[in-house]
Parts: C-alpha cells; structure tokens; sequence
C-alpha cells in the first residue's frame, strides 16, 4: 500500500477530494487505528474548540494522522505519552505538531527524514519502509501545506521526535 501511495505522490497523481472536514475527527479516526499498535502509549490531543474546519480529503489527512502518530509510537519508550495540538494560523491556515517523548531527531537528519526510504535510528528494532514520513510529505503537499521536523533538545520538557505541518498556507 505504501509503495502504491509513493507511486501516486511521485507520478503527480494524487488528487485531494477537497470537504470541509474538522481535524479532531480526523485525528479521532487515525487514534483507533494506531492504538492497536500503541502498546503502552498514551495520547494527549489538544485541539481547540473554536479551531476552524480545514478543507481537506479525510482518508488522506488520516493518513498522515497514522503515519505520524505510528511514528511518534515507534520510537518512543513505552508508558510515554503522543501529544497533538493544533492551533489557527490565520482565518484560513490551521499548524498542527505532532511529538513524542523519546529522543529528539539529530539535526543532521532533519534535512532526510520525509525521504523515501530513509530510517533515523533503530532500523534493526523498529518495524517500517522508510516510506511513511515520506508520504505524509507528499499528502501535506498536494494538499498546498508544508511538513518540517525540528530538533527541539529540551528533554527536561519532555519534547522527542517533532513534527509540524500546515494546511492551506
């Protein structure tokens, strides 16, 4: 499924179906996907009330919802907390970051990690193509948002691996 994904992102044919959609459902929808594999996880999603609705293809935005979310899983000790939090940009543009609490991303990654194939660390413990960040790149982007991860090396905050995308920038 991956792989066919990718194909789609890279051959310029992937066409959003655009409806106004609220991103708590969205995320909602993507949690019960990845509780499964959550273990002992435990999430935290902090989305405002008054957040605006975003126009946005649902199965493609839950799609980065799960990759990301499964990502944040992936690497982080198990017991720890996934948070999500959105906020609105302007009237139109809505960021959304998504943070685990395991080790943060080492800058000399950062440039690499939405390439296709790329694995950070742990690539003979942790499960996964290398394709998932990669996809919510191209997901973000027909969608006119951009993807970005930060290295944020605050552990006494409790920050990890952190990404952040917009929509409708």
């Amino acid at each position: 499924g991956n792989l066919l994904d990718m194909s789609r992102i890279e051959a310029g044919a992937l066409r959003p179906e655009l409806k106004w959609n609220a991103l708590a459902e969205i995320v909602d929808g993507s949690l019960a996907a990845v509780r499964r594999a959550a273990g002992q996880h435990h999430f935290e999603i902090l989305l405002p009330k008054d957040l605006p609705l975003v126009e946005v293809d649902y199965f493609l935005m839950e799609q980065v919802f799960t990759n990301l979310l499964s990502n944040c899983v992936k690497y982080a000790p198990a017991g720890s907390t996934v948070h999500v939090t959105g906020r609105a940009r302007t009237a139109e543009a809505v960021e959304v970051e998504v943070w685990n609490e395991g080790p943060p991303v080492a800058p000399e990654h950062l440039g690499r990690i939405f390439d296709r194939f790329y694995r950070v660390t742990d690539a003979d413990r942790v499960t996964g193509t290398g394709l998932g960040l990669s996809i919510c790149k191209g997901i973000v982007e027909a969608h006119g948002g951009r993807i970005w991860a930060e290295a944020i090396p605050t552990p006494n905050e409790g920050h990890g691996a952190t990404f952040y995308f917009t929509l409708w920038e």
